[in-house]
Formats: C-alpha cells, sequence, structure tokens
C-alpha cells in the first residue's frame, strides 16, 4: 500500500482514501502508520489524523488477538478474512473480518503489516445466547465445546471442563486460545476462520490440562447457523494423547536408528584409511630419527590419527541417544555417554 517510510504519491493517496475497503498499515510493533478514510470512519473516528501514529491494538476488545494474529502472521506470510472482534471510539463492538499479509524489507524480515477489514457485525450479531448444552452431553467420553465465532467460550460439557480446569458457570466468556499451546493458538486462529467459511473443519491440536501436561486432542467442528446466519461453533475434541505419544515414539525409534545406521557407515569407512595412515606413519616414526625437525610433528600427527581411530569405535559402538550442550543453544552427541550400557559399563 504504501513504502517503508510510509510515504505514498499523491494521486495514490488520493485512490487509496477513496477506496471503499478499510485499509491499513501498521508496524510490527502495533503502530498506525496509514489508513484510510473508510477505516477511520469504521471505527467511528472522523479524520485518520486521530488514528496515525496511535497504537493498533487499543482498537482491539481482547489486545491478545493481535499477538495471535501477527504470530499467525509471521508463520504463513498472509491471513484471509480472519475474524475479529474490535471496539469502535464510542465503546460499542465491532465484529470484522481481516485479511492482511506481511510488508518485507531488504533483509526479508517483516516490517509493516497491510490490512483490510470487512465489517461482519450484521453477519453474527446473536439474536440470542445458544441453548445451554443438554446434561446428556456430560455422559460423553469426548470434549464438547460451544464458542463464539471469536472463539470465546460459551458452553462446556463436563469432560471438557475437567480437561480445561474450568466449571460450566466458569467457562463461559473465557478466551478458548489460552488453553492452547502457544505454537496451537495460532492454527486456532486459521481453524475458525477457515470454519466460518467452510462450515466445519478438523485438525489436531494440544491443550495443557490442570496438572500442566500436555493432551493432544483431534478436533472437530461444524458452524451453527441462526436464522442462515452464522452463530457459534459447536467444537467436539477426541484425546489422541497415547496415539500421538507412540507415534512419536515410533517417529523419534525409526530417526534413531537411521542416525545409528549412518553412523556405523561412517565409522566403518574411516576406519580403513585411517588405520592405513596410522600404520604409515609408525613406519616412518621407525625409520626417522629422533633428531630429525619433523619427528615431534609425525608423532603428533600419529597422535591425533590414533584419537581419530579411538573415535570411530566409539561411535561404532554407539546404541543410545545421549546429547550435550555445544555453543548458541545447539545439542550434540554425547558419545561418551552413548556408548555405555545401563550398568555404565563401556561397550567399546
Amino acid at each position: 500500500m504504501v513504502d517503508a517510510g510510509s510515504h505514498i504519491f499523491m494521486h495514490q493517496a488520493e485512490f487509496l482514501d477513496g477506496f471503499p475497503a478499510a485499509l491499513f498499515r501498521s508496524t510490527l510493533e502495533g503502530t498506525i502508520v496509514y489508513c484510510n478514510r473508510c477505516f477511520a470512519g469504521l471505527f467511528g473516528y472522523d479524520s485518520v489524523k486521530a488514528l496515525i501514529g496511535s497504537p493498533e491494538v487499543a482498537l482491539y476488545r481482547n489486545m491478545k488477538d493481535r499477538g495471535y494474529l501477527v504470530d499467525s502472521l509471521l508463520q504463513q506470510g498472509r491471513l484471509y478474512d480472519i475474524p475479529i472482534s474490535f471496539r469502535k471510539r464510542d465503546g460499542s463492538a465491532l465484529s470484522c473480518a481481516a485479511t492482511v499479509r506481511g510488508v518485507f524489507d531488504d533483509d526479508g524480515m517483516v516490517v509493516h503489516v497491510d490490512g483490510l477489514l470487512r465489517d461482519i457485525t450484521t453477519e453474527i450479531v446473536y439474536s440470542q445466547a445458544p441453548p445451554p448444552l443438554d446434561d446428556g452431553f456430560d455422559q460423553l467420553g469426548d470434549l464438547l465445546i460451544s464458542a463464539s465465532l471469536h472463539g470465546d467460550i460459551l458452553d462446556v460439557n463436563k469432560v471438557a471442563g475437567e480437561l480445561l480446569g474450568v466449571t460450566k458457570t466458569q467457562a463461559p466468556g473465557k478466551p478458548l486460545f489460552q488453553f492452547f499451546e502457544p505454537e496451537d493458538r495460532m492454527l486456532l486462529l486459521v481453524f475458525f476462520a477457515d470454519v466460518r467459511k467452510l462450515g466445519r473443519g478438523e485438525t489436531v491440536m494440544t491443550v495443557r490440562d490442570p496438572q500442566g501436561r500436555p493432551r493432544h486432542l483431534e478436533w472437530r467442528a461444524y458452524l451453527w447457523n441462526d436464522g442462515g446466519r452464522p452463530h457459534h461453533v459447536k467444537l467436539f475434541g477426541r484425546d489422541i494423547t497415547g496415539m500421538v505419544e507412540r507415534q512419536n515414539r515410533r517417529i523419534q525409534g525409526e530417526k534413531f536408528q537411521g542416525a545409528l545406521e549412518m553412523a556405523g557407515g561412517v565409522a566403518h569407512h574411516l576406519n580403513q584409511p585411517l588405520t592405513i595412515v596410522n600404520n604409515l606413519l609408525n613406519e616412518m616414526l621407525t625409520e626417522a630419527s629422533v633428531e630429525e625437525p619433523c619427528f615431534d610433528r609425525m608423532l603428533k600427527v600419529q597422535q591425533q590419527v590414533s584419537r581419530m581411530i579411538a573415535i570411530t569405535r566409539k561411535i561404532a559402538a554407539i546404541k543410545r541417544y545421549e546429547s550435550m550442550d555445544y555453543v548458541a543453544g545447539v545439542k550434540i552427541v554425547d558419545i561418551e555417554k552413548s556408548i555405555l550400557t545401563t550398568a555404565g559399563e563401556d561397550q567399546a
């Protein structure tokens, strides 16, 4: 919309100001650097001057929503029709579908967020609250949650309340996002947008139970309409933690087996040339005189080659994975610990 310095040519400004859609640009940190008249009018302002330079987050009903939006944007580059709850200048509610994209600098870093807002307030105004979940749903072994189109909890069954650590009276009004792992909060935002557009959706996302343990859930969501308009979302969650953990263990086992086979192959192919080099050095040292200037250096080379041979033998003897801290948060294989048996004896 505008260049990185937020300057535009006059004819571009006139075109965007007269564009019949709410357009804006903000910094990644959240300062509005441009908006058109339609954007200002949408929020109840007579002029764009009152908004330029102001914090974008002040327009959100739930300030955390901008964080979720930006996190999702950084992951995907573009987002389409994400339902967000805002508030107007007079404090009244405003619901918009937000379409945003990242603007990159020459180094490939996101520096601005360009966005278009579409007013969907009349599309999702609730004529009445959805009926409470029937007591029969408390007998289900799976989670059942009613949520607003913005992701606020409206009602839960017994299993969902126990897993989320809330009662049926505490749950209404709480943002569903807060119960999910940070990396899945971004996915949940996009998931709700897809459900609103497609009418249904399926995904796997992780929550934390009251004991702080991760619980992997398979979610099926359905859009509930009232009078032909989207009203709320019904979410069914099935706990698949055991299945996910078994699959992860299998995948890790396959990766470890592959790493072992590669390590064994590398050790095998290195051992032969290293042994030949070591034997040649031994012959040269036997024939050389101690007084020769290269003798000490040859001896040091021979010692280092012997160390390399010992390392390749240890690599070939690795039977399990043990890591150690390296630099800059990187972990590498701790060869010494990886060749020990459970009894602590070296197999090499």
